[in-house]
């Protein structure tokens, strides 16, 4: 076992940004260190353990285990310390801290996918003080399957407000970020490109007059068999249990029709994306349109970004609620909820990256319970 004055050297890289969090509480009652709360947090999360009473537990039978990475001079903190802990601690300093150890130990940076969307924590209400669900963003990068950022949408604000505050946590240089149609503004394609990054925004509802102009211009291209305008195409079929999708994904760069396009920071080029599904029986299909500062050229591109922007819902908030349970979690209280819900995406990010056990994200949370030497594995960056 380590020295117990020292962490093992296996969590000193998360451990180093950590340590830069500022503690909130007066020197007085700081019986455990900050980092400590924080990483037994995180490691009782891998674990199985979703809630703070669970947590003090989960440690009070690791103890002796866990100081090899946990200095834990007081012994385990108690499930009223940590919850009034992660109550005062604050999220944006969290999070910030550790969206820049994820960026650090990320493999896709060259050229990577970032799909933001929103869920809400629906158990987070507090009828009697009127206060509504906690409704957060988050920042998912496809390839590495980790979550770069979380933040939350305040009172009196909603996701076009916050998105800025969530890019800013996240290094965009060299990244496409993809945002659905509530995203397709101005102001977000000018944050993205000053950061060095790319978009792809679909364009609906909110942007009603460029919508109804995109597909007129495409359906009449399409209607002259693409003679007069350059247009780039990708086809992708598949399908199983007698379902067959088919998407075709038309992009161009040719924008003198469009007036408006040079208020939109780097706009390269417009796509436009039919899909058909056919089942026994039933057949429907949808159109959906883009905007990007992507080269049109790129078309094959362009329709993964399309298709794999809804991977932050199947990969992330889905796990998030059938695996961490995290639509019934009672943690209510100041910035307990979101600081819990920072955690359980790093925590979710580490067992996706992890790929020496072919289980699903509950099989390798059980796995983690048991098995230390997987747990150190997952704790080294996954």
């Amino acid at each position: 076992m380590a020295d117990r004055g020292e962490p093992n050297h296996i969590a000193i890289t998360i451990t180093s940004f950590i340590e830069e969090i500022p503690d909130p509480r007066i020197d007085r009652s700081r019986l455990h260190s900050l980092s400590d709360i924080i990483l037994l947090t995180l490691i009782a999360l891998l674990g199985g353990a979703d809630n703070w009473v669970l947590i003090e537990q989960y440690g009070k039978a690791n103890e002796d285990w866990l100081r090899q990475f946990l200095r834990l001079p007081n012994g385990i903190p108690s499930h009223d310390t940590l919850g009034r802990v992660f109550r005062l601690l604050d999220p944006h300093e969290l999070g910030s801290r550790l969206a820049a150890w994820l960026d650090a130990i990320r493999e896709d940076r060259a050229a990577g996918h970032i799909a933001i969307d929103g869920k809400t924590l629906r158990r987070t209400m507090e009828r009697a003080e009127g206060k509504s669900p906690l409704h957060v963003l988050n920042a998912w990068a496809t390839e590495s399957r980790l979550c770069l950022g979380t933040v939350s949408v305040e009172e009196g604000e909603n996701e076009i407000s916050t998105m800025p505050k969530l890019l800013g946590l996240v290094d965009l240089q060299g990244q496409t970020v993809t945002i659905d149609a509530i995203g397709c503004q101005r102001e977000l394609a000018r944050a993205v490109t000053s950061g060095g990054g790319h978009y792809l925004l679909r364009v609906k509802g909110n942007q009603p007059t460029l919508e109804a102009e995109m597909t007129s211009f495409f359906e009449s291209s399409e209607a002259d068999g693409f003679a007069n305008e350059t247009w780039y195409a990708f086809e992708e079929t598949d399908g199983e249990h007698g379902r067959i999708e088919v998407r075709r994904t038309w992009s161009t760069d040719e924008l003198g029709w469009f007036e408006g396009h040079g208020a939109w920071s780097g706009l390269r080029s417009l796509v436009v994306q039919r899909c058909s599904r056919s089942l026994p029986g039933e057949a429907s299909q949808t159109l959906r349109v883009f905007i990007s500062s992507l080269p049109a050229e790129e078309v094959e591109r362009l329709a993964r970004l399309a298709r794999g922007h809804w991977a932050v819902e199947n990969q992330l908030h889905w796990v998030l609620d059938m695996v961490f349970d995290e639509d019934q979690s009672r943690a209510r209280k100041d910035n307990a909820p979101l600081n819990l819900a920072v955690l359980r995406r790093l925590a979710l990010g580490l067992l996706k990256r992890n790929k020496s056990r072919k289980v699903g994200i509950a099989g390798k949370r059980m796995i983690a319970a048991w098995d230390r030497g997987y747990l150190t594995e997952l704790l080294g960056g996954g």
